[in-house]
Parts: structure tokens; sequence; C-alpha cells
């Protein structure tokens, strides 16, 4: 009759791992996203706009921070972060209003449930950059763990 033993032994194990798993997620995450052009009838000139996007997520403080950087691309008036697949629109969730220089940084304020759910399955979000040329998103790139 050891079984009764082993389940409680097994049951704990579980758990220490899932608290584990969970302080991690907690603590955060970084991510880097490369930007390409992203709109359909671009001439030969705007297909060199390139950039990439890191995002320091942090659950705890409730708070997401990014480093912006692009070549090829100006005025960048806006970063939106959006929920969707690759190959379709979503609804945004994140706007980072950055200056408008090849290079910027910032941390914004979002409700700790949404950072998690970017922290857990990062693939279901998209980022855009946008400028006056392109309101739409001139550059995007897809989020990926």
């Amino acid at each position: 009759m050891k079984q009764p033993g082993i389940i409680v032994t097994l049951i704990g194990f579980i758990a220490a791992v899932s608290f584990v798993l969970a302080a991690q997620q907690e603590r955060g995450r970084s991510l880097t996203v490369q930007l390409s052009e992203s709109f359909p009838n671009a001439k030969p000139d705007d297909r060199n706009n390139t950039g990439t996007l890191k995002l320091n997520l942090q659950p705890s403080q409730n708070k997401i921070c990014y480093e912006l950087s692009v070549a090829g691309l100006s005025g960048v008036s806006k970063i939106q972060i959006y929920s969707g697949p690759i190959d379709q629109a979503g609804a945004s969730i994140l706007t980072f209003a950055p200056t408008s220089a090849a290079s910027a940084r910032d941390c914004v304020t979002l409700d700790h449930d949404k950072v998690m759910n970017i922290v857990r399955s990062p693939e279901n979000y998209y980022a855009t950059v946008e400028n006056e040329k392109f309101p739409s998103g001139a550059i995007r790139g897809q989020l990926f763990k």
C-alpha cells in the first residue's frame, strides 16, 4: 500500500514545478522582433524599411518597455502591439508614442493580465511601426518565443 505515498509525492512535485514556472513567467520575458515592410503596393524605395523592436515584458510591474531601431524609415509616429496571427489583422492592445528618431526607447503601463498573456503566448501578437506616409503600418513583425 505504498501507492498513496507515491501519489502524494507526485502531486507535490507537480505543484512545485507549477510554482517555479509561474514565478519565472511573473519575472517577465525579453523578446526581439524583426520588422519589415508590411504594406501591399510598396514602391521599390520603400522596400528598404526595416527595424528591430526589443520588448522587455515586466508583469510584476505591469509594464512593457521597448527599444526601437529602424533603417530607411523616417518620422516614426507610433508603435503598436496587436493581438493576431501572422497573416491577419487584429485588435490593438498597446500603443507606444516614440519620438521621430530612428532609435527610441520608453516604457508604458499595461494591465497585468495583458502583459502575462503576451509573456505566455507571444506568437499571438504582432507589432507595427507607423509614420505619416504609412499610418496603418510601414513595417511589421510577429512576436515569437
